[in-house]
């Protein structure tokens, strides 16, 4: 072909080659690249149809045109046809990515093929092109070849085409395939042209399957259609349309078009567009995906939002074409459903969600039956909806109107082998569905879906709460490919879903909640509900969407969600009662406070909640541990519901389930059962108050409130006693438990039984029942009633028998000088050894843990309900734990004790009876605990309760003792120094704001320059030496603070504090010369020790030489302490042990050598054990630190000697560290027990 071509038409072929290598040819445009396997698609890509040969074929069918009746070659006319029948067979997408080629007439080829060839879809094209036949009067009709990617047509749509053409009758569509031989067909072929005279038009479809085969039977095809037409004589104009179905693959697929005679060219990327996306492809690259949207949802719609009827195919076709409507939304929405569904994703519970909710869809959205106001209302807001979020969507990208020149570079729909519309509407589909789906997990978050299946009024609260945009917040959120959209729930629980049941409850909550906060900040943070609040709250919700509360059951919906979302996790039968309660509260809250004024609405229980949100959280705790109380509070709520206090109520019911009996201790397991309980509802207890609007506004509550806490108290007591005497304990005597368990129900019964239960009833009621619990211990462990030690009248530790029986410590059997029973005073045996039988010895052992159990509840009860409230205790108590902690009055009978006797001749004593020592005392008078600690904590606990009060009591019981106790000074003086120790514990915490000033004061203020002649010590005089011993405490930190400020210039202290440092020093020394007494500085000087060390308070006496007291001297060098007489009797024992050199001693003593010698740098090869151990000793002594290497060789020695029990943990720390490391070592035996199950221990950890 191209052989004939003249050189004019090869220059102008070389042009149109040109032109159209540029044509296909994408640049690159910073998009997406194109996915093409070669680089750029090649011509038979983008030109369907395409050859070699093509360009020359066109090129002569165009010259040929153009030399018709002219006689002169028009290079640029030809060429300008040759480039109109290549875009005729262009692709359309092809046509849109010449925006990013190097054409310089692309932007004329987008509007010519987009704008007036209008190349919409086959319809157009025909009804074109027979009106072109008809103008130049031809008489054989058109010849037209026509290529697509899309399907061929079916006979729906041909009937489309017949009415859109006004061909009725005088269409003919024959499928190529369907004829066997080459006759049959021309016999058709000659059936139709032999038709009626009228114009008539005959469709050839025709699947380009197999290149070769496909190629000769369609060229056979045309040759027949030519050949038999002219044969035909009807004088109608008889148009001819063969359609070929192309596939498409990269390279082409082998078909031919441009074949020229009377044979038109044409590409068609889709035969009919789709009824539900009639947008052209020039509409689609002007506008966004949100704008196609938007203005398809506004041609769908008249001004008052009804449904547009179809438009006609009469008038211009410029108002047809913005009459059409774009996109079918409602289609696409419908097709989007289930695509949308299954991006969602429930939690496991609610697996089975998405059918019910596509069903749901479909009903409201779809259904014939349904077509209601509900229905378009919903749809209208469902699409704008989708709108908004498009835009939203739109304002995250670049570029959003590029859309569609972005699909045409991607090349997808190579591919997949389909049409460039096709694609696009898979691309807008999959944003629809991403769109939808983002819409459906919010409105059906909590199957909220399903109210709108429901009748009103739930159904229309639904539509007005959706249609509200600034209620009901939709916001678009980014998400990678193939990401499932977590639907909203109420509960962050990823397996366990709820159903909502009210319409968004949710986001009202969420909208009052906030709005209440601001109702109660502007109006001051009110203690009580108050009306000005409620009136406000209600005026700032006018415009949020609300249901009518005259509808019983919407109230009761909205209740249940939002007990649910305020406390998530709960049992239904919890919900339920929270639900009824809430309800019947806040319709009594809204009569008291509003009365009739004001209507009852959802905000009254929004303010219910505010205010007792506690409470709610409290009865919530105690059904976590007490699930039967909920089915008790139903009963009694279904009987009577004028007044529910949860609360309260389940702690009453609860309370009574605790009641003591006989028959709920039943046994030791039964006792361990019901401390578990009382224990797992204490913490509970400590939240409930008084303080609440109820209590102020219901007098009803506040007498439940007092009920509960009279019969918590009686339980709570009971509760320490039994905790404390079964503690650490696995099982008890049958006799003792049944002793227990009487009491405590007996005194349980005495508490309760006592409305107006004041604490020193309380405190007289407790100790009579220890007293009791004591006693019948001592008649269990010991069939003699041995209660205590008859000799030094303590409790019994290391028990011994004598011949006769009785018991008595061993100690002071050891200690008689008498050897008699000091109680049936028969003579003990010269040969006797203080021994006792295993049997009594753990009977003592017993005896002794059951009466310390029995005190240390004591300690806690008088901790708790003589000191844990904010009243004081009363006068009584306080003389009562006086006594308790000093010592008290014997019996009458026996005027005579161990401490002394009074005078019974003077008539002035008649009446005062003699005293026992402080560790005799207890509140069954038998076995308080006789620890420094638990005394002085009590006196503590007084002091700082009411000071004035407990300095009365305190004055007059030092002057009865006073007058008393006069021949063991020693015992008072033990009492005066723990009450001054507590004295000074309890300043000290006030004393530390300007500590130097005060102990100035207190020191300057302070008179010891006479000795006080006082008969009795008075509280004054006793608190007067604890403000001396915390002055004279700061004067000693003030003078090792100085020291270290000297020796170190970086942390001297400023002027002003240095001046009040110098004159508190001088206060002390004026005290010192003027007092009569070295207690100041003794005390100083030991002050001076604790706080800083040896070291510092040498140096401190060698520059501050009035801190010693008279007669007294200090050696200038520390070896002077050197312990000799320790050191040589250590090394003695050394020297026996090392003689043995198989003993375990001597090889111990033979590490701590080597180690010396180490420490020391002094070898010592040639020397013996015995000679090294002197040699140590030399060298010791010789070194400036002496008194530390001493301290150090000397508890090595020890320890290696030592085999008592007792050394080994310190053995092990010394010699074998490795050994004790993950151990615990308790730093007192008391502290053992405590200690043991209070520290959490790892499973490498052991207890020493």
């Amino acid at each position: 072909m191209n052989t004939i071509l003249s050189s004019r038409q090869v220059e102008v072929r070389r042009k149109l080659q040109q032109w159209a290598r540029l044509f296909v040819t994408v640049g690159d445009a910073g998009c997406c690249s194109i996915r093409w396997s070669n680089g750029n698609p090649k011509e038979q890509d983008v030109f369907i149809g395409f050859s070699e040969d093509v360009s020359a074929t066109v090129l002569l069918q165009c010259s040929q045109s153009s030399l018709q009746g002219n006689f002169v070659f028009n290079e640029k006319q030809v060429l300008e046809a040759c480039k109109s029948k290549f875009i005729d067979c262009a692709t359309p997408d092809s046509i849109l990515r010449l925006k990013y080629s190097s054409l310089q007439d692309a932007k004329q080829i987008q509007d010519l093929y987009f704008g007036r060839q209008k190349r919409n879809d086959l319809t157009d094209v025909l009804r074109k092109s027979m009106n072109a036949q008809s103008n130049v009067d031809a008489t054989t009709g058109l010849c037209l070849e026509v290529s697509t990617h899309a399907r061929l047509l079916n006979q729906r749509e041909l009937d489309m085409v017949t009415k859109k053409l006004n061909l009725q009758n005088r269409i003919c569509c024959v499928f190529l395939s369907q004829f066997e031989t080459e006759h049959a067909f021309r016999q058709e072929l000659s059936k139709f042209f032999s038709q009626s005279p009228d114009e008539k038009l005959l469709l050839v479809q025709f699947n380009f399957d197999e290149p070769q085969s496909s190629k000769r039977l369609l060229a056979c095809a045309k040759y027949c259609i030519v050949d038999e037409r002219r044969k035909s004589q009807s004088p109608g104009l008889s148009h001819v349309v063969v359609i070929t179905k192309v596939p498409r693959i990269q390279g082409g697929s082998g078909y031919l078009a441009f074949s020229g005679d009377e044979w038109t060219s044409l590409h068609l990327d889709k035969l009919l567009p789709l009824e539900h996306f009639t947008a052209t492809l020039g509409q689609l690259s002007k506008m966004s995906v949100a704008e196609v949207f938007m203005k398809s949802a506004q041609q769908g719609l008249h001004a008052d939002g009804s449904a547009k009827p179809g438009g006609t195919e009469t008038g211009d076709s410029r108002c047809l074409e913005e009459n059409v409507q774009l996109l079918n939304i409602e289609y696409l929405i419908k097709q989007s459903i289930q695509k949308a569904v299954i991006q969602l994703e429930d939690k496991q519970d609610n697996r089975e969600r998405a059918t019910r909710r596509i069903q749901i869809l479909y009903d409201a959205l779809f259904s014939a039956q349904k077509k209601t106001a509900f229905v378009h209302s919903f749809m209208g807001e469902l699409k704008k909806r989708i709108c908004r979020l498009l835009q939203e969507r739109e304002k995250r990208s670049l570029e959003p109107k590029e859309w569609t020149f972005h699909q045409a570079k991607s090349g997808k729909f190579i591919l997949e082998g389909t049409s460039f519309r096709h694609t696009l509407w898979i691309y807008i589909e999959d944003i629809m569905v991403n769109v939808f789906a983002q819409i459906l997990a919010v409105i059906d978050a909590n199957n909220n879906l399903d109210h709108i299946s429901q009748e009103a009024p739930l159904s229309d609260l639904w539509l007005r709460m959706f249609q509200d945009e600034s209620f009901l917040k939709i916001k678009y959120t980014s998400k990678v490919p193939d990401a499932k959209i977590a639907v909203l729930s109420m509960t962050e629980d990823p397996n366990t879903s709820v159903v909502c049941q009210f319409p968004f409850s949710w986001v009202l909550k969420a909208d009052l909640d906030a709005i209440w906060e601001t109702v109660h900040q502007a109006k001051g943070f009110p203690r009580d509900p108050t009306r000005d609040s409620a009136e406000m709250f209600q005026r700032l919700i006018q415009n949020v969407p609300m249901p009518d509360v005259d509808e019983v059951d919407v109230v009761q919906f909205y209740a249940s969600d939002f007990v649910r979302m305020a406390l998530p996790g709960q049992d239904f039968k919890v919900y339920e009662v929270l639900s009824n309660v809430l309800i019947t509260s806040a319709k009594k809250l809204h009569s008291s406070v509003a009365g009739n004024d004001l209507q009852f609405s959802l905000i009254w229980l929004h303010i219910e909640y505010f205010y007792l949100r506690d409470t709610y959280q409290l009865f919530i705790d105690l059904v976590k541990t007490e699930e039967s109380i909920t089915n008790e509070l139903q009963n009694m709520y279904s009987k009577d519901s004028t007044a529910m206090f949860v609360s309260l109520d389940a702690l009453n019911i609860l309370l009574r389930q605790l009641q003591p009996t006989e028959e709920t201790f039943v046994s030791f397991a039964t006792c361990l059962a019901w401390l578990k309980r009382v224990k797992s509802i204490k913490h509970t207890l400590n939240w409930v108050t008084s303080d609440d609007y109820q209590i102020r506004l219901y007098s009803e509550k506040a007498k439940l409130l007092s009920s509960v806490l009279h019969r918590w108290n009686s339980t709570n007591i009971i509760y320490l006693l039994i905790d404390h005497l079964l503690h650490d304990e696995t099982a008890m005597d049958e006799k003792l438990l049944r002793t227990v368990v009487k009491q405590s129900v007996f005194l349980w019964s005495l508490l309760y039984k006592t409305e107006d239960l004041k604490p020193e009833k309380i405190f007289e009621i407790v100790t009579k029942v220890l007293k009791t619990c004591s006693n019948h211990a001592v008649k269990v462990y010991f069939g003699k009633g041995v209660d205590k030690c008859r000799s030094c009248q303590q409790e019994i530790t290391d028990p011994a028998q004598l011949p006769c029986e009785h018991i008595f410590c061993t100690q002071c059997i050891l200690d008689w000088k008498h050897k008699q029973c000091r109680i049936c005073k028969e003579n003990i045996p010269k040969d006797y050894t203080p021994t006792v039988s295993q049997v009594t010895r753990e009977a003592v052992e017993n005896c002794n843990k059951f009466r310390r159990k029995c005190n240390s509840f004591f300690v806690e009860f008088v901790s708790s309900y003589c000191f844990g409230g904010r009243i004081p205790p009363p006068a009584k108590v306080i003389e009562q734990l006086i006594k308790f902690v000093a010592c008290k009055p014997a019996n009458s009978e026996r005027p005579e004790s161990r401490c002394g006797k009074s005078n019974l001749s003077s008539p002035t004593h008649s009446t005062i009876t003699v005293y026992k020592p402080t560790s005799d005392l207890s509140p069954f008078e038998e076995c308080m605990d006789p620890s420094p600690t638990v005394k002085s904590s009590l006196l503590k606990m007084l002091l700082q309760c009411r000071l004035d009060d407990v300095k009365i009591h305190l004055q007059a019981y030092l002057s009865r003792m006073e007058e008393v106790i006069t021949s063991n000074q020693s015992i008072r003086d033990d009492f005066y120094f723990m009450v001054v120790r507590c004295f000074e514990d309890f300043m000290y915490s006030s004393s530390q704001e300007d500590a130097s000033q005060e102990a100035e004061h207190c020191i300057t203020s302070a008179d010891l320059s006479t000795p006080s002649c006082a008969a009795v010590t008075d509280v004054d005089t006793l608190q007067l030496i604890a403000r001396l011993r915390l002055a004279i405490s700061h004067v000693a930190t003030v003078l090792g603070t100085e020291f270290l400020s000297a020796a170190v210039p970086e942390t001297r202290m400023n002027s002003e504090d240095a001046e009040k440092h110098r004159a508190l020093l001088n206060a002390m020394k004026n005290m010192v010369e003027n007092a009569q007494t070295p207690w100041p500085q003794i005390f100083l000087f030991r002050a001076l020790l604790n706080i800083h060390g040896v070291n510092i308070m040498q140096k401190v006496l060698e520059r501050e030489r009035w801190i010693l007291p008279r007669g007294c001297e200090t050696s200038e060098f520390m070896d002077t302490r050197s312990n000799k007489t320790l050191m040589i009797s250590a090394l003695g024992k050394a020297e026996d042990q090392l003689n043995g050199i198989k003993s375990e001693a001597a090889k111990n003593l033979t590490a701590v050598v080597k180690q010396m010698e180490s420490i020391l740098e002094v070898p010592l090869l040639s020397e013996e054990p015995t000679e090294k151990l002197k040699k140590i000793l030399s060298v010791i002594r010789s070194r400036d630190n002496c008194t530390y290497l001493e301290v150090v060789f000397h508890t090595a020695v020890v320890l290696s000697l030592s085999q008592q029990p007792i050394t080994q943990v310190f053995r092990s720390i010394c010699f074998q560290p490795s050994a004790v490391k993950d151990t615990y070592l308790p730093t007192m035996p008391g502290d053992l027990v405590s200690d043991m199950q209070n520290w959490k221990m790892t499973e490498t950890e052991k207890m020493w």
